[in-house]
């Protein structure tokens, strides 16, 4: 198999349409909107550059987790994640954030003696240490865990 093209997060009635509608050429790995936490694992293991989503699925809490993982992984920052809508010709690009410069008169504000002091590091140009890939979310997108509930006799 050659490089994955994309990932695609649809209803399985809707994958071709979806992938003619984005211009995939190339292989392509479907998941249904059930399967967001297996497509995130597909996406940190093969990288793909483009994932595509129903408009539908996105805008659910699964969707909308799937899409602030991805964007929240710094090392996915290169993959496109493109929303589309199977009937009509709805298009959103997701937009991703940048990292944000320090400007240089910042930079510059900090005064040499403030790193003459003995307590004060000195600069490195070391990476961070890797902290390892966050860990995947194995019960889905909820926050609070689920209790039963006791019916009351009327």
């Amino acid at each position: 198999m050659g490089a994955l093209a994309a990932i695609l997060v649809s209803s399985a009635q809707h994958a071709a349409a979806l992938t003619t509608r984005a211009g995939i050429n190339g292989s392509v790995l479907n998941f249904s909107d059930g399967e967001a936490l297996q497509a995130i694992a597909a996406v940190t293991q093969h990288r793909p550059p483009l994932i595509v989503l129903e408009r539908f699925f996105a805008v659910t809490p699964r969707g909308a987790a799937l899409i602030n993982r991805i964007k929240a992984d710094a090392s996915l920052a290169n993959i496109e994640i493109r929303v589309l809508e199977h009937d009509s010709d709805y298009s959103r690009v997701i937009p991703r954030r940048r990292p944000v410069a320090v400007p240089a008169a910042v930079s510059a504000a900090v005064p040499e003696a403030a790193l003459d002091t003995p307590d004060a590091a000195p600069p490195t140009n070391e990476a961070p240490p890797d902290l390892g890939e966050a860990a995947l979310d194995a019960e889905g997108t909820r926050i609070a865990p689920r209790l039963p509930i006791q019916a009351v006799p009327s």
